[in-house]
């Protein structure tokens, strides 16, 4: 496992760049977000100035710059507005979010659902599926981002039986995944169920301080978390996002302190 960090927490926290935020926080990984026109932030801007990579000439010049930078992306994020499910219409709309992020060098792309079980009698396995066809032969691996992401949306995306988990798979939120569960030890539970579906990780201000207690942001215990994924065989990202809403202390403050503490986790060094 490696550690990463969201594109929007660079921003949120002020850095004049997206470049001078990992410097800073000594990080050479990073998700990045994507619209659906296939439009990613720059690396020399702060994250509103964006270009596009929806041809290949485009993709594979946003890579040479990532390699010039020495950064790589630990995934893609698609703000995806898909509606009530993830049919073969909205499969089409994806198709080419999914060869951009390719060619970009991203080894996953996350697709953000914002929906409800109730809306899925198939439950969103056929979506998946979808997805699996569109990217057979690429690189970068689907996985799908439920809002909200709870043991519901879970398995109704999982169609009530994780099983055999199939090329694409989930895009998880900790943070998210531990609030919707009734207990701690149920959010552990569910997460060892659906860790071989697992192709990406958020995590999301719920550091533990020095002395092993519980920082207010939250209670997930990450190391806990690390141990679980990893004995699935997980070996992608643990991405550092920021909290949602206000903070007590500097926003730049809250990531470094996270990404130091991820990093201990994972055994990472600088960079």
């Amino acid at each position: 496992m490696h550690v990463s960090v969201q594109r929007q927490a660079l921003t949120r926290s002020g850095y004049p760049s997206l470049i001078d935020g990992l410097d800073d926080l000594q990080v050479r990984r990073i998700e990045m977000d994507m619209a659906l026109t296939c439009e990613v932030p720059r690396l020399d801007g702060a994250g509103a100035a964006r270009l596009s990579v929806a041809h290949e000439s485009g993709a594979r010049s946003y890579r040479q710059h990532l390699y010039e930078q020495a950064i790589t992306l630990s995934a893609i994020r698609l703000a995806s507005p898909t509606g009530v499910g993830l049919g073969a219409a909205e499969v089409d709309e994806i198709e080419m979010a999914l060869y951009a992020a390719d060619t970009a060098g991203a080894p996953v792309l996350c697709v953000e659902i914002e929906t409800s079980p109730e809306a899925w009698p198939q439950g969103l396995a056929s979506g998946l599926e979808h997805l699996a066809e569109r990217g057979a032969g690429l690189r970068v691996i689907p996985a799908v981002a439920l809002r909200p992401c709870n043991r519901l949306t879970i398995e109704a995306a999982l169609a009530g039986d994780p099983g055999e988990p199939p090329g694409p798979g989930l895009a998880l939120d900790i943070g998210d995944l531990f609030g919707g569960e009734a207990s701690a030890e149920g959010a552990y539970e569910l997460l060892r169920r659906i860790a071989p579906h697992i192709r990406h990780v958020v995590c999301r201000g719920s550091r533990i301080d020095g002395e092993g207690a519980p920082a207010a942001q939250g209670t997930v215990d990450y190391a806990r978390v690390a141990a679980i994924l990893g004995r699935a065989g997980y070996a992608g990202a643990l991405t550092v996002a920021l909290p949602e809403g206000g903070a007590d202390e500097p926003l730049r403050d809250i990531l470094r302190a996270d990404v130091r503490y991820v990093a201990d986790i994972v055994g990472a060094g600088p960079y």
